[in-house]
């Protein structure tokens, strides 16, 4: 379980808490926040309760929905690193950004070790694309990195869903809900 306190912009679990920029409650215990994780990097966090890991993040390089998506690759060198998911040419920040930007399910308890995994990865000016995006299930994609990841990290980077939660912005919640694309 996670809980979240607008008041206190702060996000906290068993053993653990983290600050938000924005915490926007939605409605039957639900929320959303935004968690500025470092220059450039920002997460959507969003809490449903519901399904298995009712946790669902997002990374962009600013305000979400209007910025950038981020992605984590695997360089050739076989190394981590973080990449800048590039508006597609239908000017559709979701078309290009589906299948290759940070989009995951995750428990509770794994959003500080991908928080701290997220901190440690140097940028790349490599285009991401599904060649080179890490995938698997929770933190499972970084098992055997050059950062060597503590076992929690070791479950959590790479995108795993082809679904965004809808736009949403800092302030403003418009609709926390997920969709297909």
């Amino acid at each position: 379980m996670v809980s979240a306190s607008p008041q206190k912009r702060q996000l906290a679990g068993e053993g653990w808490s983290v600050r938000a920029e924005r915490v926007e409650m939605l409605g039957g215990g639900d929320w959303c926040a935004l968690i500025g994780v470092r220059r450039g990097l920002k997460l959507v966090v969003t809490w449903t309760g519901q399904g298995v890991k009712p946790l669902s993040v997002e990374a962009w390089a600013g305000k979400p929905e209007e910025s950038d998506g981020v992605a984590v690759i695997e360089s050739e060198d076989g190394s981590l690193r973080l990449a800048l998911v590039p508006l597609c040419g239908c000017g559709d920040r979701g078309c290009g950004n589906v299948g290759v930007q940070l989009s995951k399910e995750l428990d509770g308890g794994d959003l500080p070790a991908l928080i701290q995994l997220l901190r440690e990865l140097p940028w790349t000016d490599v285009v991401p694309d599904s060649s080179n995006v890490l995938r698997g299930e929770g933190l499972a994609a970084v098992v055997g990195s050059d950062t060597e990841p503590s076992p929690p990290a070791a479950r959590a980077a790479g995108p795993s869903r082809q679904h965004r939660s809808e736009a949403w912005s800092p302030g403003r919640a418009v609709n926390a809900g997920r969709k297909s694309r």
